[in-house]
């Protein structure tokens, strides 16, 4: 059987994308916030603003049957001087890095 692929929805991100096999989009941005979405609808499930910009480093992880979902956030990353430099519009906190860790729900 032949399977073509269709955009089904779209946005305009910069940072560090993960998708989850229970089909939850996270990714965070410049301005701090770290979003959850529905891959399949796009739809906004939750967001929180962090305490720095988010580029990279989402992970997820699984620790005795529950799921966690990290990520970094700063100024400190390497990658963080070139897209300030391009974007000189944005204003992010300075000196804010730290790893968040979110804890997910259990599927129900």
């Amino acid at each position: 059987m032949s399977r073509s692929a269709c955009l089904v929805w779209a946005s305009k991100i910069n940072g560090s994308a993960l998708v989850t096999a229970g089909d939850l989009l996270f990714w965070g941005d410049m301005a701090r916030r770290f979003h959850a979405f529905d891959a399949d609808t796009g739809k906004v499930l939750w967001e929180v603003p962090l305490g720095g910009m988010i580029e990279t480093s989402t992970i997820s992880y699984a620790v005795n049957g529950k799921q966690y979902v990290a990520v970094m956030t700063g100024d400190g990353q390497s990658g963080s001087a070139g897209p300030l430099a391009m974007a000189k519009t944005v204003k992010t906190v300075r000196g804010q890095n730290a790893i968040y860790v979110f804890t997910l729900p259990a599927k129900r």
